[in-house]
């Protein structure tokens, strides 16, 4: 009964934390001129680092 109730509970939690996660807005990371290609998009297996090839001066190297 115990074991049944704590899983349900960490169930739920992670429901929860899932649902709160997927509601995070989406988040321009570049801003580039209307000329400007962004192509070869990855994203890491966590889902924090995205990655990708561009036409853009973006890191301000000149």
């Amino acid at each position: 009964m115990t074991f049944s109730l704590v899983l349900v509970a960490l169930m739920l939690c992670l429901l929860v934390w899932q649902s709160a996660r997927m509601q995070t807005p989406l988040r321009r990371i570049t801003n580039t001129s209307e000329e400007g290609i962004s192509i070869n998009p990855s994203i890491s297996g966590d889902g924090r680092v995205a990655a990708f090839e561009s036409t853009e001066d973006i890191a301000g190297a000149g």
